[in-house]
C-alpha cells in the first residue's frame, strides 16, 4: 500500500493533462499533504512533460492550503534559473507568487528574476505580465525599488506591447505613484 501511495501522483500526472485531472490532484493533496512531496519531486524533475503537468495543480493547492507549499517556495524561485524549464512552468510558478505574500527572504531574488522577464521582449506575454505584477508588489514595499520599478515600466511602455501588458503597466504605475508620493 505504501508503494501505491508514493506513485499515485505520478500516475495521475502521466494519465492525462486536463482541468479535471488538475483538480483531482490538488484535492488529493489538500486532503492529504503527504502527497505533496511526490508532486514537488515531479515539479523539480528533469522530465519536461511531468514538470509542466506538476506545475498546474500548484496554484489550486496554494490557494486552498498555502502552508503546504511554503517549504518549497525558495526552491521554486531557484528553479526559475533552470534554462530548460517550459514557459508553462515559469508562468504557473509566477502565478503562485502573484497570489501569495512573497516571503521577505525571497523578495530580492524574485524581484530580479521578474525584472529580467519583464525586460525580455522574447518572453511570453503571460510571463511578462505576471512579472510586472509581482515586481510592482515587491517594489511597492520599498521606496528605492518603487522608483526603479517605475523607470522599468516607463522603459517597456515606450515599445509596442500587448494589451495585457499595457493594463499591467498602467495598474503598476498607478500603485507605484501612490507609494512614491507617500
Amino acid at each position: 500500500m505504501k508503494n501505491k501511495k508514493l506513485n499515485l501522483i505520478g500516475e495521475l500526472l502521466n494519465a492525462e493533462h486536463s482541468k479535471s485531472q488538475k483538480t483531482k490532484i490538488s484535492e488529493i493533496i489538500t486532503n492529504d499533504p503527504n502527497y505533496m512531496k511526490e508532486l514537488m519531486g515531479w515539479f523539480f524533475s528533469n522530465d519536461t512533460r511531468m514538470c509542466q503537468r506538476a506545475s498546474w495543480p500548484l496554484l489550486d493547492i496554494c490557494i486552498k492550503s498555502p502552508k503546504i507549499l511554503k517549504p518549497y517556495l525558495p526552491k521554486m524561485v531557484k528553479h526559475l534559473d533552470d534554462k530548460s524549464i517550459h514557459d508553462a512552468v515559469i508562468r504557473n510558478t509566477l502565478r503562485i507568487f502573484d497570489e501569495i505574500d512573497v516571503p521577505h527572504e525571497l523578495e530580492g531574488l524574485l524581484f530580479e528574476k521578474c525584472c529580467a522577464y519583464i525586460l525580455n521582449p522574447s518572453r511570453a506575454i503571460a510571463i511578462r505580465a505576471f512579472g510586472i505584477t509581482i515586481a510592482v508588489k515587491i517594489s511597492s514595499l520599498y521606496p528605492e525599488l518603487s522608483e526603479e520599478m517605475n523607470l522599468i515600466l516607463d522603459e517597456i511602455a515606450e515599445y509596442p506591447v500587448s494589451p495585457a501588458l499595457k493594463v499591467r503597466i498602467r495598474r503598476g504605475k498607478k500603485l507605484l505613484q501612490k507609494k512614491i508620493k507617500n
